[in-house]
């Protein structure tokens, strides 16, 4: 299974995480699109584990949240883009705040004592929107407006194919709601 880290929303959330999306799919020539049901927030992506090391992150997950709080709401800072070869990842850029910052920090402080291996690359919060898009637009066109997405879990959750889709299930969570 390829298990990772995210925060999670409520699907009146994700039905406005849906209205950025469709935005972006109005001013795109071409793309795959997140569906609804998966918007979140990765704070760390493990790869793929076996279910003995599920439950060692799960205990990972329970252990974060004893030490440090998690950000109730996240802010939408602008529309980014992670550059392929002839296509783009495209993403809402969440605020770098304090405490969601913090979190990412400690969740990867207790990955390494762990034993996993850790992505130096600096965090970009950030929810994707779309993969493999061609912008008939520029991004900066597209200024998203000024939200601020109540959080509703801290999970651990797994990323496979059902049925041709991605579909990401949560193993474990953490309520913040």
């Amino acid at each position: 299974m390829r298990l990772f880290f995210a925060l999670t929303f409520e699907d009146e959330v994700k039905r406005q995480l849906s209205q950025y999306r469709a935005r972006l799919a109005d001013h795109a020539l071409q793309g795959n699109f997140t569906r609804e049901v998966n918007f979140h927030l990765t704070l760390a992506f493990i790869g793929q584990s076996s279910v003995p090391q599920s439950q060692a992150l799960t205990d990972i997950l329970y252990a974060l949240t004893e030490r440090i709080s998690c950000p109730p709401v996240l802010e939408i800072a602008h529309l980014g883009a992670f550059k392929r070869k002839s296509c783009d990842l495209i993403w809402l850029s969440i605020a770098k705040e304090q405490h969601l910052m913090q979190l990412q920090k400690q969740l990867m402080s207790l990955l390494a004592t762990a034993g996993y291996p850790i992505d130096k690359r600096n965090f970009t919060p950030h929810i994707t929107l779309g993969r493999n898009i061609v912008m008939r637009a520029e991004l900066s066109e597209l200024l998203p407006p000024a939200a601020v997405l109540p959080v509703r879990s801290l999970a651990l959750m797994e990323s496979k194919q059902q049925g041709g889709k991605l579909v990401y299930e949560v193993i474990d969570e953490i309520s913040l709601s």
